[in-house]
């Protein structure tokens, strides 16, 4: 046999399901002597605590204290929380004496779960006789309590009651013989009984139910009541009118049994996988489960029972506090790279114990069959855990046709969840096999020069085809189609490529298939891909991403990546990196809300960026102004030694200027009005000399110092502002001017259209530009605070209303004055 049938020759060592069932039937009847398959178990921190909290429960001589427990093992999807409660159920199963129920997923029809399990107790004579035994146990420890209490006194027993209660402690007496040989009245019987149920729960069918599983006449009726069938007539003349076909009674139910076992020092035992499940219910099956869970869960902890229970993350996040602060935490990881070694290895040892074969290379050919060897070292010998072979001269772990670089990137792409490394090791063996098997059937084109083929090896680049071939089952149509219904499903419109993109769009870009704009100029690239596992395809990420970021230099563009396969964390995160988003994945169950979440968010950060964009370019300009403006006060500074003179003048006389145009009068009036109403605003106010020190006279009070006059930032911008408008204004004054005068030089009748054209950019740049400026701040120019702001808001108000229109009122004016030949124009004054 070759080596390669011995590797291949058998079946796929790896599960078609890794998915693990914890059952529900063969922990209550057992046929024949078949034993289940044995898989390896790695242990990790969270199986060695969890290992050592059972075995701490199970070997404690005596029950008492602390003993009562409950576990859950919190982790994600496939990391072997139910391997591990497996691993607690195979110890239990061990001790036939420990009662042991599990259930697989709770369900709505909790009843059923709860029937199916007590009529395989009721059919098992060994187990019915069992508990039986612990009902009269619990039994005749109410005698006893009753023969202890005050009540003994009207039972008239005399001298024999110390050795009946000591006959009834050691088991040698029946506690229903006891009663009947002394007359104990059953009504004070149950009311004892009732006493203690109480602690678990508030209802007297139980005691009544369970006095009367002793007795002859009722057993059969007491076994079908308690297996959930609609009690008796006998039992309904007794008080037990319903049957235990509800949540609430099956908790009720549960609680009763543990509080029998723990009472008669009897361990037991409930597993529950898939807690999760019940948060899809509706809201009233949920809060009826929870109330009784959790009364369930105060049950064991107080009644040494052991409850192991296995749930998701977030969903035990949103349980009741209460379970939180009483429930022990044990929260399973991903494996390592040693461990996912140990994993494969032992998969493989099991495989070749099975078929008969060497574990593959690095086991010698020919040799006997590998035998499982369970590791007992420090824990129970009923755990399945199976130590994986090794190469009797390096040491090393045997793995089989895989190398040792593959299965660090198994690990690495399964973020070490055991399922999906055996779903990853099923698939890259399957491939190899079939590689090898095409191989040996395809015939040597030259057979002098054919030799043996080598033995096939499941190296990294088999992992990855292996992985695409598992997630890629969408076809990129398929995929586009998925996000266009994601698209619409979010009310977002495909857009065409932006135009920042050129035209045609640069190549690198063409692979993003869909854009949504966002704001002026912002956009949103939505940007499909297959699975992401080599740093060469994080390269063409980042290729595209940085030519379509190069075409938005102003950072306005974001490109979502959406994957049709798979994506490990590690490379979930570098993609962030080079897209500055994390990815959205087809395959993920929400996509449509992921995908339409992922584009809200992305939107609002572009346009928090365009936002800020614009505030950038408003500050720089801002910027500009207060520098021009620090200019214009150092030129004004400059301007003292030429000023007017005269103490008392309150006007700044504007500085002489070029001689300006003519322009009619009607059209000067309205530059007038403006250019008055802006210098009123500027009127200097009279405190602005006492800041000199000096009043109205120019005399200082008497011991008077120098004082330096200062200004704050909105001054500066006020005053700059306001020179800046007198600026324009006599621009736009000189620039009417001099239309006119070209118009009337050129006249020849009416006016044409580059002439209103030109009028009319003229007069709309005048008005567009005042838009732009910030809002003029009187409280800000040179003063007192406070002093005069009342007026300086009216003349600002003046000057908003005056410069706004004055555009349109001069086009309007000019345009009737110019147009038709009328002889407006030789009428012209100067007046400004």
């Amino acid at each position: 046999m070759s080596q390669t049938d011995a590797i291949f020759g058998k079946g796929n060592p790896f599960p078609f399901s890794p998915v693990v069932q914890l059952g529900g039937f063969a922990d209550a009847v057992r046929v024949g002597e078949h034993r289940p398959k044995r898989y390896p178990t790695i242990v990790t921190d969270a199986l060695t605590r969890l290992r050592r909290q059972v075995s701490d429960y199970l070997e404690r001589p005596e029950p008492g204290g602390d003993l009562g427990r409950a576990i859950a093992l919190v982790g994600e999807f496939g990391v072997g929380k139910s391997h591990m409660a497996r691993e607690v159920t195979s110890a239990i199963r061990a001790d036939h004496s420990i009662p042991l129920w599990v259930i697989n997923q709770p369900s709505l029809d909790l009843s059923a779960v709860y029937r199916n399990r007590m009529l395989g107790l009721k059919d098992d004579q060994e187990a019915s006789a069992a508990f039986e035994r612990v009902v009269s146990t619990y039994y005749a420890n109410i005698v006893v309590e009753l023969l202890n209490s005050s009540d003994a006194d009207e039972l008239h027993i005399g001298p024999q009651q110390h050795e009946v209660v000591a006959g009834l402690k050691e088991g040698t007496f029946d506690p229903r013989k006891v009663i009947q040989a002394f007359g104990i009245d059953r009504e004070l019987m149950h009311r004892h009984l009732r006493e203690h149920l109480r602690v678990a729960v508030d209802h007297r069918r139980f005691a009544v139910g369970l006095s009367l599983l002793l007795e002859g006449p009722f057993k059969q009726d007491v076994w079908d009541w308690l297996a959930a069938k609609e009690p008796s007539a006998a039992l309904k003349e007794r008080g037990i009118t319903s049957a235990i076909d509800t949540t609430e009674g099956v908790f009720d139910a549960l609680c009763v049994l543990s509080f029998l076992y723990g009472r008669v020092g009897q361990r037991y035992v409930l597993v529950i996988d898939a807690l999760e499940s019940v948060l899809g219910w509706r809201r009233r099956d949920y809060s009826q489960f929870m109330n009784g869970f959790e009364k369930l869960v105060n049950t064991f902890v107080n009644q040494d029972g052991l409850l192991v229970l296995c749930i998701q993350p977030e969903p035990w996040s949103r349980m009741p506090q209460g379970l939180h602060e009483r429930v022990l935490q044990i929260w399973p990881t991903g494996l390592t790279g040693p461990e996912t070694a140990r994993l494969v290895s032992g998969y493989l040892r099991v495989g070749a114990a099975r078929a008969g074969t060497p574990a593959g290379p690095g086991a010698a050919a020919g040799t006997d069959p590998v035998e499982e060897r369970p590791d007992t070292s420090g824990r129970p010998a009923d755990y399945d855990t199976v130590v994986p072979p090794t190469d009797d001269e390096t040491g090393e772990i045997v793995l089989g046709p895989f190398e040792p670089d593959a299965v660090d990137e198994i690990a690495e792409l399964s973020n070490g969840i055991p399922r999906e490394i055996l779903r990853i090791c099923r698939r890259s063996w399957k491939r190899v096999k079939k590689e090898a098997t095409a191989a040996r059937r395809r015939p040597p084109l030259e057979p002098a020069r054919a030799q043996a083929p080598a033995t096939p090896v499941i190296d990294v680049p088999r992992v990855h085809t292996a992985v695409r071939r598992m997630y890629e089952q969408r076809s990129h149509s398929d995929v586009l189609l998925a996000v266009e219904r994601a698209l619409a499903a979010g009310q977002w419109r495909r857009e065409a490529p932006p135009p920042e993109l050129g035209d045609p769009p640069e190549p690198a870009t063409r692979d993003i298939a869909y854009w949504v704009r966002v704001g002026a100029g912002g956009a949103l690239g939505v940007l499909p891909f297959t699975s992401v596992l080599e740093h060469a395809e994080i390269e063409r990420i980042g290729r595209i991403t940085r030519a379509a970021h190069r075409a938005f230099p102003r950072g306005e563009c974001e490109i979502l990546v959406v994957v049709n396969g798979y994506v490990s964390r590690r490379m979930r995160d570098r993609v962030a990196e080079v897209t500055r988003t994390s990815p959205v994945v087809v395959t993920d169950p929400d996509f449509t809300e992921r995908l339409d979440r992922s584009l809200e968010l992305l939107a609002a950060r572009l346009e928090a960026a365009q936002r800020e964009s614009t505030l950038d370019q408003v500050r720089a300009r801002l910027t500009r102004v207060t520098e021009h403006q620090s200019g214009v006060l150092e030129r004004i500074e400059r301007l003292d030694t030429r000023l007017d003179r005269l103490a008392h003048t309150q006007t700044l006389q504007p500085p002489a200027r070029a001689e300006s145009p003519r322009l009619p009068l009607t059209v000067a009036r309205l530059f007038a009005e403006a250019s008055g109403t802006l210098e009123r605003l500027l009127d200097r106010p009279a405190d602005l000399r006492e800041a000199l020190g000096v009043d109205s006279s120019g005399m200082a009070e008497p011991g008077g110092r120098p004082r330096r006059v200062t200004f704050s930032a909105p001054q500066f911008e006020a005053i700059g502002l306001a020179t800046l408008l007198g600026m324009l204004l006599d621009t736009f004054h000189d620039s009417v001017g001099d239309w006119i005068a070209t118009v009337t030089a050129d006249r020849e009748g009416g006016l044409t259209e580059d002439q209103r054209n030109s009028l009319f950019v003229m007069c709309r740049s005048f008005e567009i530009t005042l838009e732009v400026l910030p809002e003029l701040r009187p409280d800000a120019l040179p003063g007192a605070p406070g002093k005069g702001a009342g007026t300086r808001e009216v003349r600002r108000a003046q000057v908003t209303e005056t410069l706004s229109t004055l555009a349109e009122r001069v086009q309007q004016t000019v345009i009737q004055l110019t147009d038709g030949g009328n002889g407006g124009v030789g009428s012209a004054a100067g007046a400004r």
